[in-house]
Formats: structure tokens, C-alpha cells, sequence
């Protein structure tokens, strides 16, 4: 009986056990063994192959588990997309800032940087302004939309109510989703857009500018913001390398006492205008001077007097020659000044404005209180009319100026002319001559 028993109670728990375990091989232990499986496949990477068929997943908790699985593996997936996407960008921007150092093209960077926005957040259209502090406005604003050609121009300082006024404010990034429309007066266009994001240009705790990207219908989610930074971060960084590497080339070409051009700028330009006026038929002048008893003024008050004349005398030289001229010193108290586009008779004028305009005393501490009178003496040599090579017309200029110095300085000689001579008007400074018309040598620029 006990053993009929215990058979019976067998068999019944077979019964039950058996379907039990059908169901659960079924709808868990299969199911689990697809997760399994897909998760043992090689490449991590695809996360697509890694997801279980939807027809394939039981309609209760187990196949709710897989399904919240196959979205998180979706979400990685689309995650990991824009993740190489964005990379992807930003080592074209890399390329494109190693461009922009050895070739200095800003321009070109620029329109590169916004097509590279537009396509990492989905933009209609994208807007870099750099901002000059000391000017209080965008020097450089440059816009590309995907129907237009990109352009640049500049505006004034940016006012409040303007989407970049509270991003240069706040340096943190600005967005705006749902634009009422005409948003942007001074400068930040928005008309016909709906969002805007914006993020500042930081290097050092400066705002170099703002980075925005615009819509015209969906607004902008925050994983998008993060990327705009990130390029942001990058675009400031290129520029404020750019910066300091233009700053490092102007120290290079630059006298460090006077302010002006070095002798080997000098030289660079002279051989670049000379082949340029050889291919165009052009003239071009060549201006030297030497100040008049200068050795006299270090040997009297001594030498740091005498760097005060030199700086002064840069500062008149500079205030005086139009843009385009080139204005060097040429070593010791001795100048040089190239002016483009010049002849033989608009560059002695030029000669003699600058003769007035150094023939003025200079007062210094280490000369008070007995200034100090300068004047100068200046040659004229002019492209091709007296030499055709940059080395024959600097001889020529020089031998104009020694003849100049001949006569007791204070004067101007023109190569092949009479000398003229600059009086000193009693020692007593006066302003130069009225500036001739515009376009013509010696115009300030």
C-alpha cells in the first residue's frame, strides 16, 4: 500500500512537473538562451546583430525584460553613431585648424567649422561671430545656411535682447526653442527661425566669440548642446593658437624699440613689389633717411635719451605713410620706406612731408630740460626710372641721401634731381602738411 502510494504521488508530480518544465523551457529558458547566444557573437561593436527577433520574444515579464534590452542595445546603438559621427567631425576641424596655422586662412576655417554644425546637430543654418573686446563688437561674423552661400560682415556691439549678447554675458550656452518672430534686431538675424543655440568661444577664461546653429521647426535637445561644446572647444582652441602663432610672426618682423618693420621684413616686401612691378609695369619708390647729429644726441645725453628719439621718430614715421607703405628701420638711426604704386615726383612730396614732420625737439626725462632738436635727411630712388633690380635702387636712394646729408641735412634729395631743403622753422615743432588728396602717397591710411 505504502508503495502504491508513493507511486501514485510519483506520477502526479510528473505530471505536474513535466508541463512546468515545458513552460519554462519555453518561455524562459529560451528566450534567455537567445541573450545568450546574441551576446557570445563576435563584435561587440554591432550592436544591431545583437538584438532578438521581435516575433521571437513570449508575450509576458521575460519578453518585457528582452524588449526593454533591445531598446537600451537601439539607444547605445544610436548613441555610439553619433558618438563616431561627431569624432568624425571633429577631426576635420583638427585638419581644418592645422590648415588654418600654416596658412592663415580664417575665412576658409570658419566655412568650414559651420558646415561641420550643421551636419553633427541636424542645423539649417550656422553663425560664428568672433568678438573684439577692445572694439566692443564682432569683427568677423561669418553665416552659412544650407540654400545660401556663406558670407561674412561685421556689426556693432551687441545688445541686449540679442541671443549672443547672453551667451557673451553669461559664457554658458544659450538655447531657445520656440523664437518669436523678428528675435534678433542688432545683427543676430533669426527671422524664419524657431531654435537657436548658441555656445561661447573660452580660451583662458576669454569669449572669443559664438558658435550658433539655428532651425527653422525642431527645437534642440540637450545631447546636442553638449556637441555644439564640444566643437566650440576645439574652434576657440584653433583660433586662440592662431593667434598667438600671428603674434609670434608680427614679433618676428617687428623692431623691438620703434615699433616699425625689421630689416629683413623689409627686404621681403622689396623683392615682392619689385617682381610684382616687373609683371604689371608698375612703379614704386624707395625713401631713405638718417637723422641728422643723432650720435651727437647719445653721446651728449646718453644713449637711453637717444632710444626715445628713435621711438618718437617711429611713431611720426607711422602716423605719416599711408597703409599699403612699408616703413622699416634699416639699423642705427637710419629708416627705410617703401611706397608702392609710387613715381619719382609723388614720392619727393612724400619725402618732403616727412622731412617737416621729423624736424621737431624732443623732450625726455633724460634730457630735461634741454630738448633735444631733430631733423633728418632723406634719399628718393624710384622703380624702374633710376634702377631695376630692389639692390640698385637702395644704392641709388643711399647715394640720394648722401648727397642730402652733404648739404647739412635737413633736406631732400630725389636720385637724378636738385636737393630741396626742409628748414627747421627755428626748432620750434609744427604739424605736417596738410594730407594731399585721398589715394595719392603719403594719405593717412
Amino acid at each position: 500500500m505504502v508503495v502504491y502510494q508513493q507511486a501514485v504521488i510519483g506520477a502526479l508530480v510528473m505530471v505536474l512537473l513535466v508541463p512546468l518544465w515545458m513552460f519554462l523551457n519555453r518561455h524562459v529558458l529560451r528566450p534567455l538562451q537567445q541573450v545568450v547566444e546574441a551576446d557570445r557573437r563576435p563584435g561587440l561593436a554591432d550592436l544591431q546583430g545583437r538584438l532578438i527577433d521581435e516575433q521571437r520574444i513570449p508575450d509576458h515579464e521575460v519578453g518585457d525584460v528582452i524588449r526593454s534590452r533591445n531598446q537600451l542595445l537601439r539607444q547605445i546603438d544610436e548613441v555610439q553613431s553619433q558618438f563616431r559621427r561627431n569624432l568624425k567631425h571633429l577631426g576635420a576641424l583638427s585638419s581644418a585648424a592645422v590648415r588654418l596655422l600654416e596658412a592663415g586662412e580664417l575665412q576658409g576655417f570658419l566655412e568650414q567649422v559651420l558646415d561641420r554644425v550643421m551636419d553633427a546637430v541636424g542645423a539649417d543654418a550656422a553663425e560664428v561671430s568672433l568678438f573684439q573686446p577692445t572694439q566692443g563688437q564682432f569683427v568677423t561674423r561669418v553665416r552659412r545656411t544650407r540654400a545660401e552661400r556663406p558670407f561674412s560682415e561685421s556689426h556693432p556691439e551687441p545688445e541686449p535682447g540679442c541671443p549672443c549678447r547672453q551667451v557673451l554675458d553669461s559664457r554658458q550656452p544659450y538655447v531657445a526653442n520656440g523664437l518669436p518672430a523678428g528675435l534678433g534686431p542688432h545683427g543676430c538675424r533669426l527671422d524664419g527661425f524657431q531654435a537657436y543655440l548658441g555656445v561661447p568661444l573660452l580660451c583662458s577664461d576669454r569669449a572669443l566669440g559664438v558658435l550658433a546653429a539655428m532651425r527653422r521647426h525642431h527645437p534642440f535637445a540637450p545631447a546636442e548642446t553638449d556637441t555644439l561644446m564640444a566643437i566650440g572647444y576645439l574652434v576657440a582652441l584653433a583660433l586662440e593658437h592662431a593667434r598667438l602663432h600671428e603674434a609670434t610672426l608680427q614679433l618676428a618682423i617687428t623692431d623691438e624699440l620703434t615699433g616699425l618693420y625689421t630689416r629683413r621684413y623689409f627686404f621681403e616686401r622689396l623683392e615682392e613689389e619689385a617682381r610684382r612691378a616687373r609683371r604689371l609695369q608698375r612703379p614704386f619708390s624707395v625713401i631713405m633717411l638718417d637723422l641728422d647729429r643723432f650720435k651727437e644726441c647719445n653721446d651728449r645725453f646718453g644713449h637711453l635719451a637717444g632710444d626715445e628719439v628713435l621711438r618718437q621718430v617711429g611713431r611720426r614715421l607711422a602716423a605719416v605713410v599711408r597703409q599699403s607703405d612699408v616703413v622699416a628701420r634699416y639699423g642705427g638711426d637710419e629708416f627705410v620706406v617703401l611706397l608702392p604704386e609710387t613715381g619719382k615726383e609723388e614720392a619727393g612730396a612724400v619725402a618732403r612731408r616727412l622731412c617737416q614732420c621729423l624736424a621737431f625737439q624732443c623732450e625726455t626725462q633724460a634730457t630735461w630740460p634741454h630738448p633735444v632738436d631733430i631733423t633728418a635727411s632723406l634719399g628718393v630712388a624710384s622703380f624702374p626710372e633710376d634702377a631695376d633690380t630692389p639692390h640698385g635702387l637702395l644704392a641709388r636712394a643711399d647715394t640720394a641721401l648722401y648727397e642730402a646729408k652733404s648739404r647739412g641735412g635737413s633736406s631732400v634729395c630725389v636720385y637724378g634731381m636738385q636737393a630741396a631743403g626742409c628748414p627747421r622753422r627755428g626748432g620750434v615743432e609744427h604739424p605736417p602738411e596738410p594730407a594731399p588728396q585721398a589715394g595719392s602717397p603719403g594719405n593717412l591710411p
